[in-house]
């Protein structure tokens, strides 16, 4: 799951520089757009809920806690603005033919986002979300915007974490050259032992080693994680971004798979 809210300042993003990145033809969309699509996702995704983002937000957490998950996962719910997610794959340079991933995909407002934003260089924008309710939201969300998406829109309900078990979900990440990932959402089931936690130094073994599976060369943004270099993750920069459920601030870092 995701979330909502305000770009800041860099702390680092010197990889932009790098002329192994400098993408002429890399697509970015004008502040227009982004303003139109965030309006339009957001009044989509809020239409049920009397328009009320706050009454969205809680249903969510609501549906969050009736799920029935083992004692150590912790499902913490937050969005990232449309127009941060636009700052972060501008960053990461959308380019022709790429194939866009939300990890967590609540219900679907990135996954959304990024198809009206970026229509003419993705091929395809997907969610995997590990609620089977918000997996099911996100395709309802999908249907009322379907006169105004270009790119092909899928939504999967399945666990990341799983990607050496579950089929569709490692079939997802090998089609996959650009993720975005909140990873505040695995902050609980990401140790592959007691002495190895996702809050020690922010490390998420689990999901490092399931986007393993991404082609070389894919983009990965984790917003409040790390990924483990030994798994062929470049680090590539850091971007300080404003976000209310993870106060005071989050940050985005950028990886190149190697």
């Amino acid at each position: 799951m995701k979330g909502g809210i305000a770009c800041r300042s860099f702390l680092l993003l010197a990889w932009l520089l790098s002329k192994s990145h400098c993408n002429s033809l890399a697509f970015r969309p004008s502040q227009l757009r982004i303003d139109s699509v965030s309006q339009i996702v957001s009044e989509t995704l809020n239409s049920d809920h009397g328009g009320d983002k706050t009454k969205r937000y809680a249903s969510v957490r609501s549906m969050a806690s009736l799920q029935k998950f083992s004692p150590r996962h912790e499902l913490v719910y937050g969005e990232l603005s449309i127009p941060v997610l636009a700052k972060l794959l501008d960053a990461a340079h959308v380019e022709e033919n790429d194939a866009f991933l939300d990890v967590g995909s609540g219900d679907g407002a990135l996954t959304l986002g990024a198809a009206m934003l970026y229509s003419e260089s993705l091929r395809i924008s997907r969610g995997l979300e590990i609620m089977p309710g918000l997996m099911a939201r996100s395709t309802q969300n999908a249907q009322k915007l379907a006169s105004k998406l270009e790119v092909p829109v899928e939504f999967t309900h399945g666990n990341v974490n799983n990607a050496d078990s579950d089929k569709a979900v490692a079939s997802i990440l090998a089609d996959s050259t650009l993720a975005v990932c909140f990873a505040t959402t695995w902050s609980a089931d990401n140790a592959t032992s007691k002495d190895k936690t996702s809050l020690k130094g922010r490390l998420l073994p689990k999901l490092s080693t399931a986007l393993c599976d991404m082609p070389v060369g894919s983009r990965i943004v984790l917003v409040d994680g790390r990924l483990d270099p030994n798994d062929g993750f470049e680090w590539e920069g850091d971007m300080k971004i404003i976000c209310p459920d993870t106060a005071p601030f989050s940050v985005a870092t950028l990886y190149e798979r190697k």
